[in-house]
């Protein structure tokens, strides 16, 4: 076996650590996704003449991102992944701390599904409320979210979460979570690629050529859901779970989900029944 092979286990998912207070690399590389996502989402507003956003709408526009973002995730993991414990355990959703000890562990567990969910219910929200356009808005932020993917898997490989399924390929690697020894594929890095610098090169392309808005975020969907379901058959399936009808994991089942309503959104927007919602100011 490799010494690259071993990486995983010489990482210390803690960055740094004050008292009972610790800061993790998902942490930081969940913090860093925000800040590349919401910078290149402010540029690609400002493409638009005159702008559709001020400064100061952004600003509270990336607040109303940030917190459907997380909201959305963290709900999702609660009620999609692990229902039955935070059921017994409500105090658990929130809390920083590990019910089993008492250890400062952060907000363990977030979904992506979910946090997509709760992005598009925020920009939603948003638009209705300062009457901005919905679309122009779901299009920009769509381009802008393989970034805060792209980092998202980068912290979970760095926290050796989230890894594959064993396998006997020459670039497998050891986690120590596995806790079995063997090599499994460093499926975190494959969903870095494909989820997050696959689909911002597809999206960048599509942008330049989809001039209907609304256009770029169903495709957005529709290509997430395609890739995930596809990488999903390198990923281990969650502990808690395990595979659905003996084949599939929770994850694929969600993501067909998501190709499902892309298909519908994008009939909707060519039937012209979007018009209903804000498209412009």
């Amino acid at each position: 076996m490799s010494w690259w092979q071993r990486i995983p286990e010489h990482i210390d998912p803690i960055a740094l650590s004050f008292g009972v207070f610790s800061l993790s690399w998902y942490g930081i590389a969940f913090l860093c996704g925000a800040v590349f996502s919401l910078l290149f989402l402010w540029k690609a507003l400002c493409r638009s003449v005159p702008a559709l956003l001020s400064s100061g709408e952004f600003l509270d526009f990336s607040l109303y991102l940030l917190a459907g973002t997380i909201l959305g995730a963290r709900l999702g993991y609660v009620l999609f992944y692990n229902v039955a414990f935070f059921a017994a355990h409500p105090i658990a959703i929130v809390s920083p701390f590990s019910i089993e000890t008492g250890a400062w562990t952060g907000i363990a567990g977030m979904s992506a599904h979910g946090g997509i969910l709760g992005m598009t219910s925020a920009v939603i929200l948003f638009s209705w409320r300062y009457g901005k356009s919905v679309w122009v808005l779901l299009d920009s932020v769509a381009w802008s979210l393989p970034l805060a993917i792209f980092f998202g898997r980068i912290g979970n490989f760095l926290a050796g979460e989230l890894f594959g399924r064993v396998t006997s390929v020459p670039w497998g690697m050891v986690f120590p979570h596995a806790a079995d020894g063997l090599l499994h594929h460093p499926s975190q890095l494959y969903e870095a690629v494909g989820e997050g610098l696959l689909l911002w090169c597809v999206l960048t392309l599509l942008s330049k050529r989809l001039r209907s808005p609304g256009q770029l975020f169903v495709w957005a969907l529709g290509a997430y859901g395609g890739i995930r379901f596809l990488l999903e058959y390198f990923r281990a399936p969650d502990s808690q779970i395990g595979f659905i009808a003996g084949v599939f994991t929770l994850g694929q089942l969600l993501s067909l989900c998501v190709l499902f309503a892309s298909g519908v959104l994008l009939l909707w927007i060519r039937s012209g029944k979007n018009a209903i919602l804000p498209r412009t100011e």
